[in-house]
């Protein structure tokens, strides 16, 4: 904006940023919730198979970057005798790729590199269980789970999908990465 006061040129420029911090939650035309941007980064890992995270893992005074990529899911189902719903198994793979480091000490040690290895495994386990439980607290499922039980087992879907918040609410996750 530019304006002209007393005969003298100011330049004033009002600076508006805009950007995606996140996700709304939206349920019956309504915003249900919201998720960070790191919840939102989390959600696509269920909802697509090609996405890209930074997780920073910590030893001692250091810290060690990696870049996960190429992650997807596989979910599936397990039914009790009356065919309900009542666990839900995910299998995640990813690769990750060592970024940047403050480290002091050898990192690339078998033993350092099992640790890594196993830290982000945990991290990714419990990035999507966080995900999952926020979508059973807000009974909206926006993750599209009631879809892939509907995929993969149409017939135990007609049989679950009318209490299917409820279910999802109640069974068992478990994650295997």
């Amino acid at each position: 904006m530019e304006s002209s006061v007393g005969g003298k040129e100011n330049e004033t420029k009002d600076k508006i940023s805009f950007g995606f911090g996140g996700a709304a939650i939206i349920s019956n035309c309504k915003v249900n919730g919201f998720l960070t941007k790191e919840e939102t980064i989390t959600a696509n890992y269920l909802l697509n198979d090609n996405n890209v995270n930074v997780i920073t893992i910590y030893y001692k005074d250091n810290f060690v970057v990696f870049r996960v990529e190429q992650l997807s899911t596989d979910i599936g189902f397990e039914f009790d005798e009356k065919n309900n719903m009542n666990s839900m198994n995910i299998k995640v793979n990813f690769k990750a790729n060592y970024e940047e480091t403050n480290a002091t000490i050898p990192i690339f040690t078998k033993d350092m590199i099992e640790y890594f290895e196993q830290k982000l495994n945990k991290e990714v386990s419990e990035q999507i269980r966080n995900i999952i439980n926020m979508e059973r607290e807000k009974g909206i499922d926006f993750l599209h789970i009631r879809e892939t039980l509907e995929l993969k087992h149409p017939y135990k879907y007609e049989k679950n999908k009318d209490e299917f918040m409820n279910l999802l609410q109640k069974c068992k996750i478990n994650i295997e990465s």
